[in-house]
C-alpha cells in the first residue's frame, strides 16, 4: 500500500489523507481522472467569466472548484478558490484580477501533476485502449438512443441514462456526436445532471 501511494505523490496535494478518505487508491484515481477532465474545461470557463465580469457565475464555478480540489487533497488550490469565491460574491473584480495569476498557476500545476500520475498509472483517459470494431447505427437509431438517455435522465434515472449513453458509444457515430456524449458521461459521473441534460437536449435538436 505504501509503495503504491508513493507512486501517486503530487506536489501540493495531500494524496495519503485523500486516498484514506475516499476509500482506496482505485477510487482516488477515478476521482482525479474526473477532476482532470473537468479542469480542462473549467479553467477556460473561469478566465472567460473574469473577462465578462460575470461575478455571480464566477462565484458558483470557483465554489465548485473549491470543493472538488478539497476532495482530491489539493488544499492549497481549494484555499485559493475559496478566496476567489468570496471575492466573486462581493463582486470584487479588482481582487480577482490581481490574484487570478496565482489561482490559475496553482490550478494548472495541479492538473499537470494529475496528468503525470494518470499517464504513469495508465489510468482512465490515459489507459491503453483496446481497439474494437464499432457496430454501425443509422441516424434514426442514434437519435432514438439519445432521446432514450434524455428521458431517463429527466426522470431522475441517471444510472440508466449513463448505460444508454455507453451503449451509443459502442457504435460508429460521428466524431462530433461522440465528443458530446463523452462529455455527458463525465458530467454524469460528477453528478452534474442538469448540464448533461442540456447537452442531450441540444443533440436531439441538432439531429432531429
Amino acid at each position: 500500500m505504501e509503495a503504491d501511494l508513493i507512486k501517486l505523490f503530487m506536489t501540493d496535494v495531500d494524496v495519503v489523507s485523500s486516498v484514506m478518505q475516499q476509500g482506496g487508491i482505485e477510487v482516488y484515481l477515478e476521482l482525479i481522472d474526473l477532476f482532470y477532465t473537468d479542469g480542462m474545461k473549467r479553467a477556460g470557463l473561469l478566465k472567460e467569466l473574469i473577462d465578462k465580469q460575470d461575478m455571480e457565475r464566477y462565484a458558483i464555478e470557483v465554489h465548485g472548484l473549491k470543493g472538488a480540489a478539497a476532495n482530491i487533497g489539493a488544499n492549497k488550490l481549494s484555499a485559493l478558490a475559496k478566496q476567489h469565491e468570496m471575492a466573486g460574491k462581493a463582486s470584487d473584480i479588482t481582487y480577482i484580477r490581481e490574484n487570478e495569476e496565482a489561482l490559475f498557476t496553482c490550478y494548472n500545476n495541479c492538473l499537470e501533476e494529475i496528468k503525470r500520475v494518470l499517464e504513469q498509472q495508465k489510468f482512465g483517459q490515459f489507459a491503453e485502449k483496446e481497439v474494437k470494431e464499432l457496430a454501425p447505427i443509422e441516424t434514426a437509431g442514434m437519435l432514438a438512443g439519445i432521446e432514450e438517455a434524455y428521458q431517463k435522465l429527466s426522470s431522475f434515472k441517471a444510472k440508466d441514462a449513463a448505460k444508454s449513453v455507453e451503449g451509443l458509444l459502442d457504435h460508429a457515430i460521428p466524431e462530433e456526436v461522440r465528443a458530446r456524449l463523452e462529455q455527458v458521461q463525465v458530467l454524469l459521473k460528477m453528478y452534474e445532471h442538469s448540464e448533461a441534460e442540456d447537452i442531450l437536449e441540444a443533440l436531439i435538436q441538432d439531429l432531429g
